[in-house]
């Protein structure tokens, strides 16, 4: 079966990568950093998405994620770190007109977008008005593979900008809940096929957007 591969990161989102690097260099150059008690962390969320361009009724469903973090400099109320994630797929169908589905027998393409992994700059924000509520933002690039369930249609594989943004509560020293967003770049799957042959082609991976409620251990 083909494999397409593309890179294509986001612009916006890897200035806002580029910037906190820039910060954390600068501010573990200095003495105003703190020392961090707990800097890892081992994170477990579970959530639903949903994904765009794709058929109606596969494209909201349950999801889960995984990740490990490290935290590598505290100033102020700024934790900055980096984590890496791995989160699970879903089968879905392809968003198909009538005469594509009468060309490939009646039945519309079954995918599978296999569990991808992720790796994203952090930080969180804990204010101390707000404490022991606090922010958090995420960004970074994601690995993602799509799958299809005929050999007449190509497999892709695509890097993908990702941002989360959300809340959380510190419930003990070392262990919190927390809410986010999470947004996958991706764009429309725009797949042509030759109605004669039957041979199709996808060139992108479907925009996905999700809503996860973890919790986050600190060791």
């Amino acid at each position: 079966m083909p494999f397409c591969f593309s890179n294509q990161p986001n612009i916006l989102n890897n200035k806002l990568i580029l910037k906190i690097v820039v910060l954390i260099l600068f501010f573990s150059n200095s003495s105003l950093a703190k020392t961090i008690n707990y800097p890892w962390t081992v994170s477990a969320s579970l959530g639903y998405v949903n994904y765009q361009y794709v058929h109606e009724g596969d494209h909201i469903t349950a999801t889960g994620r995984f990740a490990i973090g490290r935290d590598l400099l505290m100033k102020g109320p700024f934790l900055f770190g980096l984590e890496l994630g791995l989160q699970s797929g879903n089968q879905m169908r392809l968003q198909m007109t009538e005469e594509e589905v009468d060309a490939l027998g009646g039945l519309l393409v079954q995918t599978t977008l296999k569990p991808m992994v992720d790796a994203l700059a952090t930080i969180r924000i804990t204010p101390e008005f707000t404490a022991p509520l606090f922010l958090q933002l995420k960004a970074g690039t994601a690995y993602r593979q799509w799958q299809m369930d005929r050999d007449t249609i190509n497999d892709i594989s695509q890097l993908a900008g990702e941002i989360m943004a959300g809340c959380g509560y510190t419930i003990t020293p070392n262990a919190s809940i927390t809410l986010s967003y999470q947004g996958l770049f991706g764009d429309k799957p725009n797949f042509t096929i030759d109605l004669e042959s039957g041979i199709g082609h996808v060139q992108k991976i479907p925009v996905q957007h999700a809503i996860l409620l973890g919790i986050v251990l600190m060791i």
